[in-house]
């Protein structure tokens, strides 16, 4: 009877399928079922693998009560906490969606030679990444997610269309994504499409250990023929999606769940219910597409349909390995338990059974090369903290606040075997903070107390710390990293940006033997050749108060020089203000090294500034080569904190970057005087950086229009004119005029630019999100609109509406 239950919760999804299977595909992506997640804990100690269910249940039953003892919770009414006010909960979705096509030649115009074409910015090579645009250099795959003001609903697509030649281009497939699905993207492979999705099922879940409400869904297609599209798999697991990567055929799935304490079933005296393993294992649902007649157990109205479903929980409880504090650290840490789930997934045959791991503790940034998985976890203590009993770590005591839990796990196709676990000091800022190299592990972390700053780490194999360089530029901020080889290039920022190079090919001994600073900062580093950099922040300004204020958009070519040592007789002046500088080491130590009545010090001051007793002198020379600053205070980029969409086509040295510039009135941070969102292709080389096209999908047919009418609301009466009038002793008083706010862009002298600014997001679904290239063409693309442009001549050619 489960099973036919079970099943009867797919039925809408699909029953639609069946129809629209051949000339139109139909995309499903089911919705719910009963699934489950385990949940168990947070951090560290000793790998442990359950015994058995009833171990299981033993093991958390007593940690749970420990606990609860440190991290008392006070009871929550029913419909209070867990319902949130809303009505029935529905049983199931029925998450319908559909395809459209339209008819098209499967065949390259012009040949049948692919050129050569952009793929996903990504930090290993072999390691893919997810993203919500991918190319294979005939097709574009566009995961559209935005928000119709008109019918104020949220619209959900994968567009995929043929893209060259560009003079062909059309949506060939459109593919519907449930409304409760949110934070998509997609993979890519020959012949394969897969949908990664975490979707919201409203269900009462009231009485479970976790939260069964989000789950996180993957959709796999086979695209050999774009017309007709087959679905091959829906695999959904309990949790949200959280990270992802892609190797060869295996797709790994990371989803995260919070054990959700049923608080209502607390008594009085806070006792802990018993711990109810059938609420608490993780649960999940496959299904598969099969040609084997004795498999298809799928029944739609009496109707035997294609496909293999199979239900139950995620793993094993003798499957399930976890590393759970004792009574003593619990004291010390506060943390969430929680769990992941990895799921791994064969894309390219289906039928292969998807396998899952799970690791507990909450999901922080993750590093995967070709042989290993780095899982991290955030750990806080209020206090310092001596290095637990049974555990790894890389010294004795933690200071006070964050801390980082670092599990390795061996990758082999779709096995992954635990290796260690670990833990160092602060926190990491991203993926790019960490890095494998000749089988050592990397990372950098910011710490922050009792001073920030910001420490290096290297770890063997086993996770065993072979050195560290601590105390790197105390009270900055670390901004971004990059690893190269046997180099580390970091950017940390107070007031003034130090790019440091670090040298690690002695792993027993790092050392910076580079700096340079600069006013702003870079959030990303990506490289250019063996001796440059490409850096993408902000420019900077101090402010009124003292502080730091965030300018423009700002691209920067480093020369990092090997071969040339910065002699202090030779070190550029930077805009370091005199004012930043001690007083004291103005008048006397930079006395001598600055130019008479010059207002900037040298990289040799400032390093003596801050430390009397190091010297500049025997670094490599490290100097900004190029620099381009664009917009002012408020402008942004996703790429600034998402490297994936930072396009990069080095034959051509063009940076295609999609940004959002706000142009504001001389020392008006907040007055808008002109607007642009798009794409802006940027020549970058030694001689300069150089804007070389800027393209906006927005349409502002009827804005001027609009904003007379607007303001025609300003204008003053006649009436209201002031009348002066004669008092008694004979003076004329004449009353002060009533004022009014009158808005920048209704002034003669604004610009439709500075109206646009005020009405942006009206127009967010033609906001420019990803560009790609396939040989010659540039496509900016947006929730709306694909614009294809020469990138030879930068003139703009095809433009495809997408409806």
């Amino acid at each position: 009877m489960k099973k036919n239950k079970l099943f009867l919760l797919f039925l809408p999804f699909l029953f639609f399928t069946s129809i629209t299977f051949g000339a139109t595909e139909d995309t499903q992506i089911i919705n719910e079922i009963n699934k489950n997640n385990t949940s168990i804990n947070d951090p560290k100690f000793e790998l442990k693998t359950f015994k058995s269910c009833d171990d299981m249940k033993s093991v958390m039953s007593n940690f749970l009560k420990e606990y609860y003892k440190n991290n008392p919770i006070r009871r929550y009414d029913y419909d209070d906490q867990l319902l949130g006010g809303m009505e029935k909960a529905v049983t199931s979705d029925a998450l319908v969606g559909e395809t459209t096509s339209t008819e098209s030649s499967n065949e390259l115009g012009g040949g049948s030679e692919t050129p050569d074409y952009s793929q996903t910015n990504i930090q290993v090579a072999g390691v893919d990444e997810a993203d919500i645009v991918k190319t294979d250099g005939k097709y574009i795959y566009f995961f559209s997610e935005s928000y119709n003001n008109a019918s104020q609903k949220n619209e959900k697509y994968v567009y995929i269309a043929k893209a060259y030649p560009s003079s062909e281009l059309e949506v060939v497939k459109k593919i519907q994504i449930p409304e409760t699905f949110y934070n998509g993207e997609i993979f890519i492979d020959a012949g394969r499409l897969a949908i990664v999705a975490t979707g919201y099922v409203q269900y009462d879940y009231s009485y479970y250990w976790i939260n069964r409400n989000t789950k996180t869904y993957v959709i796999v297609y086979n695209t050999t023929d774009i017309q007709n599209l087959k679905l091959e798999k829906i695999y959904s697991v309990d949790g949200d999606y959280t990270k992802s990567r892609k190797i060869g055929d295996y797709l790994y799935i990371i989803s995260n769940n919070y054990i959700n304490f049923p608080y209502y079933s607390y008594d009085s005296k806070g006792i802990v219910p018993e711990f109810d393993l059938s609420k608490s294992l993780p649960k999940d649902i496959d299904i598969t597409k099969t040609s084997d007649i004795n498999d298809q157990n799928l029944v739609v109205k009496g109707k035997k349909f294609p496909y293999n479903v199979k239900t139950g929980t995620a793993i094993a409880c003798n499957e399930i390995e976890y590393i759970l504090p004792d009574a003593d650290t619990m004291k010390q840490y506060s943390f969430n338990p929680s769990y992941n789930i990895i799921s791994i997934i064969n894309i390219k045959d289906t039928s292969k059974e998807v396998k899952n791991k799970v690791v507990f503790g909450n999901t922080g940034e993750i590093y995967m090369s070709l042989d290993n998985l780095y899982l991290t976890s955030h750990i806080y203590s209020p206090s310092k903290y001596s290095c637990p009993a049974g555990a790894r770590c890389i010294m004795p005591w933690f200071p006070a606040g964050e801390n980082t839990l670092i599990h390795k796990l061996n990758v082999d196709e779709n096995k992954l075997k635990y290796q260690n676990t670990t833990m160092v000091p602060g926190s990491p800022l991203n993926q790019y903070s960490m890095d494998e190299y000749e089988s050592n592990f990397r990372i950098i972390t910011t710490q922050w107390s009792p001073q920030r700053q910001t420490n290096l780490f290297i770890l063997d194999k086993d996770l065993k710390k072979l050195s560290s360089l601590e105390g790197i530029a105390k009270g900055e901020n670390f901004q971004s990293s990059r690893y190269i080889g046997d180099k580390l290039f970091l950017v940390t920022f107070e007031q003034i940006d130090p790019l440091f190079v670090i040298d690690l090919a002695n792993v027993t001994h790092p050392k910076i033997i580079g700096e340079l600073k600069i006013p702003g900062y870079s959030t990303y580093l990506h490289p250019y050749d063996e001796n440059h950099l490409i850096g993408l922040g902000y420019d900077t300004s101090i402010n009124q108060w003292g502080g730091t204020t965030n300018g423009g958009l700002k691209v920067d070519l480093y020369e990092i020089n090997y071969d040339k040592k910065a002699e202090s007789s030779s070190l550029d002046c930077t805009s370091y203000s005199f004012d930043a500088c001690p007083n004291s080491c103005v008048k006397n130590e930079c006395a001598s090294a600055c130019p008479p009545g010059a207002e900037i010090c040298t990289l040799q001051c400032v390093r003596k500034c801050e430390n009397p007793s190091s010297s500049a002198s025997g670094y490599i020379d490290v100097k900004q080569l190029q620099s381009l600053v664009l917009g002012d205070s408020g402008s942004y980029s996703e790429a600034l904190n998402n490297p994936r969409m930072f396009i990069w086509n080095a034959s051509k040295k063009l940076l295609l970057l999609p940004a959002q510039l706000y142009y504001n009135y001389p020392n008006e941070t907040y007055k808008r005087k002109d607007f642009f969102q798009g794409l802006i292709a940027i020549n970058i080389d030694k001689i300069g950086i150089k804007e070389k096209k800027r393209i906006s999908h927005i349409d502002t047919t009827g804005l001027e229009q609009k904003r007379i009418e607007e303001c025609k609301k300003y204008t003053v009466p006649k009436e209201s004119e002031t009348t002066c009038k004669e008092l008694l002793d004979g003076t004329i008083y004449c009353p002060p005029k009533e004022t009014y706010y009158v808005p920048e862009y209704c002034y003669k002298e604004s610009t439709i630019g500075s109206y646009l600014a005020s009405q942006s997001w009206n127009f967010s679904q033609y906001f420019i999100k990803r560009a790609l290239y396939i040989g010659d063409t540039m496509y900016s693309i947006s929730d709306k609109k694909i614009q294809t442009t020469d990138i030879n001549n930068f003139t703009d050619k095809e433009s495809l509406e997408l409806k």
